[in-house]
């Protein structure tokens, strides 16, 4: 019988940050190659605090952004919160409440945009994981509210798109999301 003595390792702080883009044999312990809601603040790596309100109009706590070039050739730049989205006015740069039916997510529910077109219309997809996907058309002119999406579509944690196709995934089912249930 061959005993092992315990030896404490050193692990060097990840100075690197995450680092996606490099394989993680050749990155080592320099940076992390996979981590959520995890930051270097001060030479220590913690649990990312979490975020506060948003811009005087909006005072709520942003949970996702997304930034796109709509079919007009004009962007289109929307903040999802806990409550709702805002849409910013590229013209009197203020932010302007595009909410339907006030979301009910937490601190804990991110919001994932996507764009989708469905056949001259550019659609803004959203998530949240607690609440049904909403669209928006993007008329920022006579702002219109989002509205739900059709189709009875399950609320999800994450949606990509795939040329004509939408695919949402880590569905909500009987309360659980489920890491293996896509759509």
């Amino acid at each position: 019988v061959s005993i092992i003595p315990m030896v404490d390792v050193e692990i060097p702080m990840p100075l690197a940050g995450l680092r996606r883009d490099i394989n993680p044999i050749e990155l080592g312990f320099q940076g992390l190659t996979d981590s959520l809601n995890w930051i270097l603040r001060g030479g220590i790596l913690q649990v990312r605090p979490g975020f506060s309100s948003f811009a005087s109009t909006i005072s709520q706590r942003p949970m996702g952004l997304h930034d796109y070039l709509h079919t007009d050739n004009a962007r289109r730049t929307v903040v999802g919160t806990v409550l709702g989205w805002w849409a910013l006015n590229g013209t009197s740069t203020a932010w302007v409440n595009i909410s339907g039916t006030a979301l009910t997510g937490s601190a804990v529910n991110h919001v994932i945009f996507r764009t989708f077109i469905k056949g001259t219309t550019l659609w803004l997809l959203g998530i949240n994981g607690k609440d049904t996907m909403k669209k928006w058309a993007g008329d920022v002119t006579t702002p219109t509210v989002y509205a739900l999406a059709g189709g009875s579509p399950p609320i999800a944690k994450t949606m990509a798109v795939a040329f004509d196709r939408l695919l949402l995934g880590n569905l909500l089912s009987g309360g659980t999301i489920s890491p293996l249930a896509v759509d």
